[in-house]
C-alpha cells in the first residue's frame, strides 16, 4: 500500500500531517452515497481535496428528512442498496439484522485495522458488534432535544418556565387565552406526530419505543402497552380536547412546526435545532425571546428519549469494489482524525477563519456556503458537534446538549433482536401509529380504546415478542438487568 503525506498546502491547515492511501493512478473512483439533507452540487475546495487526496468522488442521493427511510427501504427491496449510505444501523433492529444475515453489509473488522482513527473510534462501540463484527460506523450524536417556549410570552403572562406537566398545562392555557393560539405543536415524520411528544410518556413512568418492567406480569413488556403510556395518551387527549395541542400534530412537517412557532401561532414545542427556532422567530419579531428548558416532570418521573452516543450509522455495501472501499475508508479515517475534524468544522485557515491573539475568528464566506461539501462531516457526527465558536446562539445550543445528556434515556436491549422481532416488529409499529392517534382524537372512552389496542397488539405478535424477549439469556429482572 502506497502512503502519501498530506502537507500544509494540500490540507490548507497549519501544522497538519496525516497519512492516507494514495489515490488510484487511473483517476478518482465515484461512489454512490445516500444521506438525507445534503444540499451539495458542483465542486468546491472540500470536494477537490477529497478527490485529489483520496481519489474519491461522491454521486450523492439526498432525499429530505421526511422521505429518506422510505427511499432507502425501496432501494433495499429492489436490491439496489447504495454503495455507502447512512441509516439507522443497529437502531433499526430487525431490519439491520436481516441485512447482515443476507450478506448485504460489509463486515468491517478486517479492514478498519488499517485505519487507526476509525479503529479507535469503533472500540467505543464494541457493544454494537454483531457476532463479534462491526457492520456499521456510528455517526456520533447526542440528544440535544429540549422544551422550547416563547420566553417573551411567559414574561408578559408573569409565568415561570414550567417544571411539571401541570405547570406546562397552566402555561398552555394562559397562552391560549391571552394570544388566541393553540400553543403546543408537534410534527409527524415517521411517528404520527408522537415522537416529539415523548416527554409525556417518560413523565408518566413509561418510555418511547422501549421496554418497561411490569410488576403485575413480572416481566418486561413493550412500552407501547405499558400503563404509563395509557396515562400519557390520557394527558395528550386532554390537551387536544381543550385546544392546547395543535389538531394537525399528526400531519405537520418539521418545517410547518417551525413556521407555526416563528409566526406566533404556537408557543410551545419539543425539538432540537434550537438555533434555527431562535433565528426564525427573532427574524419575524426582533423582541421575541426563547426559553430552552428540560422536559416536564410528572407522576412517573422526568425524562425523554435518549441516545447511546448515536442514532444513525454509516454502512457500506458488501459487494463494493475494493478500490472504492479503500478510498471510502481512508476518507472516513481522516474525517475521524483531529485534522479532519478541524478542516470540516472551521474550514481552511486564511479562507474561512483566522488564528488571532483573541482566538479563532471567522474570515470570508462561511464554510458551508463557500464549500457545501463540508456537509459530508455528517458522516462523522451530526451538526451539534460542528457549532462554530462564533455562533450567535452557542449558549442556547450548549444548553440543549446539556439537557439531553441529563434527561435523555437510552433504550434498553437495543442490540437484542429476537425471531419474533424480525417477524412482527414492523407490523406492530404500524399498529401503534394507527391506534395511538385515534386514542387521542376519538370521542370514544379511552379505556375501551386502550383495551382493544392492547388485545390487538398481543394477538398480532406482541405476545410472542414478549415471551422471546424475556427468555433471552441477556435479559434479566430489573434489579440485575443487562442492557443490550
Amino acid at each position: 500500500m502506497k502512503i502519501i503525506i498530506l502537507t500544509l498546502a494540500t490540507l490548507f491547515l497549519a501544522g497538519c500531517n496525516v497519512a492516507v492511501d494514495s489515490p488510484d493512478a487511473n483517476g478518482p473512483v465515484t461512489v454512490d452515497l445516500f444521506r438525507w439533507d445534503l444540499n451539495v452540487s458542483g465542486s468546491d475546495d472540500i470536494s477537490r481535496l477529497i478527490e485529489s487526496e483520496f481519489g474519491l468522488q461522491f454521486d450523492i442521493e439526498s432525499p429530505a428528512w421526511d422521505e429518506w427511510p422510505d427511499r432507502l427501504s425501496i432501494r433495499a427491496a429492489a436490491g439496489t442498496l447504495p454503495e455507502v449510505f447512512v441509516g439507522y444501523g443497529p437502531m433499526a433492529g430487525a431490519t439491520y439484522q436481516q441485512w447482515i444475515s443476507e450478506g448485504l453489509l460489509l463486515e468491517l473488522n478486517d479492514f478498519v485495522v488499517d485505519y487507526p482513527h476509525l479503529s479507535s473510534y469503533l472500540e467505543r462501540y464494541s457493544h454494537q458488534q454483531v457476532n463479534g463484527s462491526w457492520y456499521s460506523i456510528p455517526v456520533e450524536d447526542v440528544t440535544d432535544h429540549a422544551l422550547i417556549l416563547r420566553q417573551d410570552w411567559l414574561d408578559e403572562l408573569g409565568l415561570a418556565v414550567p417544571e411539571t406537566l401541570e405547570e406546562l398545562r397552566s402555561v398552555a392555557e394562559a397562552m391560549r387565552d391571552r394570544y388566541g393560539v393553540t400553543p403546543l405543536t408537534s410534527s409527524a415524520p415517521h411517528t404520527a406526530g408522537f415522537f416529539w411528544l415523548n416527554a409525556f410518556f417518560y413523565a408518566h413512568g413509561s418510555r418511547w419505543s422501549d421496554w418497561v418492567w411490569s410488576d403485575s406480569g413480572n416481566q418486561w413488556i413493550p412500552s407501547w402497552i405499558a400503563d404509563g403510556s395509557r396515562h400519557a395518551l390520557e394527558t395528550l387527549r386532554a390537551f387536544y380536547r381543550e385546544g392546547l395541542l395543535d389538531p394537525d400534530f399528526l400531519t405537520n412537517s418539521d418545517a410547518r412546526k417551525r413556521e407555526l412557532f416563528a409566526s406566533g401561532e404556537a408557543g410551545i414545542l419539543f425539538h432540537n435545532e434550537v438555533d434555527v427556532y431562535i433565528s426564525e422567530v427573532t427574524q419575524r419579531d426582533p423582541d421575541a425571546r426563547v426559553a430552552i428548558a428540560p422536559p416536564p416532570a410528572g407522576p412517573g418521573g422526568r425524562g425523554m428519549w435518549g441516545l447511546d452516543g448515536y442514532f444513525s450509522a454509516v454502512m457500506i455495501r458488501s459487494d463494493i469494489a475494493p478500490e472504492k472501499r479503500d478510498a471510502v475508508l481512508a476518507f472516513l479515517d481522516f474525517l475521524h482524525s483531529d485534522e479532519g475534524e478541524e478542516l470540516f468544522h472551521i474550514g481552511i485557515e486564511g479562507t474561512h477563519f483566522l488564528r488571532t491573539a483573541d482566538g479563532i475568528q471567522p474570515s470570508g464566506e462561511p464554510l458551508l456556503e463557500a464549500a457545501p461539501h463540508a456537509q459530508l462531516r455528517t458522516l462523522r457526527a451530526l451538526e451539534w458537534k460542528w457549532v462554530l465558536p462564533w455562533h450567535p446562539h452557542n449558549a442556547e445550543m450548549a444548553r440543549s446538549v446539556e439537557i439531553g445528556r441529563r434527561y435523555g434515556v437510552p433504550p434498553r436491549f437495543e442490540n437484542i433482536v429476537t425471531d419474533a422481532a424480525a417477524d412482527y416488529e414492523a407490523q406492530l409499529l404500524d399498529l401503534v401509529y394507527a391506534r395511538y392517534p385515534h386514542m387521542v382524537t376519538s370521542d370514544r372512552p379511552l379505556d375501551t380504546l386502550w383495551d382493544e389496542f392492547v388485545e390487538q397488539y398481543l394477538e398480532s405478535g406482541g405476545r410472542v415478542l414478549i415471551e422471546e424477549m424475556n427468555a433471552h439469556p441477556r435479559v434479566t429482572g430489573p434489579e440485575e438487568r443487562t442492557d443490550g
